[in-house]
């Protein structure tokens, strides 16, 4: 046992996370090239604070958590579901865990894409626990990029190792989604591409306080198909929103027009019977420059924020 701690503790210190062989290989995940330009490679702040006290507790039929390799319990592989489902309805994305002893002829980081891809499309993050090659990996997509950083994956590798080594995967994969928790912005999803990560945090700050105890966001995209702007969010809303028994606002904006609508549960329905003038005040804020329009979607937000009460 001596041997066993002595030669962790080494592996850890070493940071290469390579040539040891009760310690897993840990690598940094690299998602699509689009997502890389995204990440700043600088740690946040947050990382230092500790989850807040709230209700986990979710109702899914759905499977977030894929035990290819049977090592978790039949309470531990729920209780791990339930926290997967939860925080990919709280921050819009998509999340899985995928637990495997077998990557065929893959590199780990092609089969946790593949294995997303599979599952997926859109923005979201999967870790990958290994037990084949013993090289995990954390594949990001999307806006998860610009909030969990190289650095940051590098530092939830040394942190969960331990927990590899003792083979305590339910801890290990929860720390990662915990850490997922606490980087990722609750209020304001941008699937469009458009805000760069500070504008994003600032937004979710200024919502976060616009909230209180009632749930809020804005969901901003640049497409919404053949759908017209309401039909979208009405669906959008009923994804997130439509098991919740607490007070409830969401305002849908396509960037490239200007369209919005807000869909609002309980006592925020107040916003619902102000459409017309939040429609009016987020068109207010679409911009010429050049021949070409753009939305300013910081001051599209800041319309929004004088309506909440």
């Amino acid at each position: 046992m001596k041997k066993l701690i002595c030669t962790a503790l080494l592996c850890l210190i070493t940071v290469a996370f390579v040539g040891c062989n009760e310690i897993k290989e840990t690598n940094a995940s690299v998602s699509e090239s689009a997502a890389e330009k995204q990440n700043d490679n600088s740690s946040d702040e947050s990382s230092e604070e500790e989850l807040r006290p709230r209700d986990r507790e979710i109702n899914t039929d759905t499977d977030f958590v894929f035990d290819d390799a049977g090592v978790l319990s039949a309470d531990e592989l729920e209780n791990l579901n339930t926290y997967t489902a939860w925080l990919a309805k709280t921050f819009k994305i998509n999340a899985a865990v995928v637990i495997t002893d077998n990557i065929g002829d893959k590199e780990p980081d092609k089969y946790a894409e593949e294995y997303y891809n599979d599952l997926y499309s859109g923005d979201g993050i999967l870790f990958l626990l290994n037990n084949d090659t013993n090289t995990d990996y954390i594949y990001r997509k999307g806006f998860p990029s610009k909030f969990i950083a190289d650095d940051d994956i590098e530092m939830l590798f040394a942190e969960i190792s331990p927990l590899l080594v003792k083979g305590d995967y339910m801890s290990a994969a929860k720390r990662v989604l915990e850490t997922a928790e606490l980087k990722l912005p609750e209020y304001i999803t941008d699937k469009s591409g458009t805000l760069s990560k500070e504008e994003i945090s600032e937004l979710n700050g200024k919502l976060k306080d616009a909230a209180g105890e009632n749930g809020l966001n804005v969901y901003l995209v640049n497409d919404t198909g053949e759908q017209s702007i309401e039909d979208y969010a009405n669906e959008k809303f009923n994804d997130y929103y439509a098991v919740s028994s607490s007070s409830n606002a969401m305002l849908v904006i396509n960037t490239a027009n200007g369209d919005c609508f807000v869909c609002t549960s309980g006592s925020m329905g107040y916003l619902s019977d102000s459409q017309e003038d939040i429609q009016k005040a987020v068109r207010s804020c679409i911009k010429e420059s050049d021949g070409k329009k753009t939305l300013d979607c910081m001051s599209a937000v800041d319309k929004l924020l004088t309506f909440i009460q």
